[in-house]
């Protein structure tokens, strides 16, 4: 990963230095079944789940992904992207 968030969210990284972990990070809890849309304005541009499991597509769906956790998805311009939760979820999305 270039940037990084800890496990345990205590620290972010850009350019081998910290950054204010506010500022660049939001963390989302999707409940099983739970489907979430991100528009190109939400500033995402990678995904990364922390506990559970999420399928994630974008528009037009050229691809499926399956994120476990430990996984993270950097988003290509193709929005918006829709995300379900498989089970219950920590998606940690890292923003522009």
């Amino acid at each position: 990963m270039n940037d990084r968030q800890s496990l345990c969210g205590m620290a972010v990284w850009a350019g081998g230095r910290p950054v204010a972990a506010a500022n660049r990070v939001r963390t989302v809890q999707l409940r099983r079944g739970e489907v979430r849309r991100f528009e190109k304005g939400s500033r995402i541009r990678s995904v990364s789940v922390s506990g559970g499991v999420v399928w994630l597509t974008a528009t037009p769906g050229t691809a499926d992904v399956l994120l476990r956790a430990g996984e993270q998805f950097d988003l290509p311009d193709q929005w918006p992207y829709v995300v379900e939760a498989l089970e219950a979820v920590e998606l940690v999305c890292f923003l522009r």
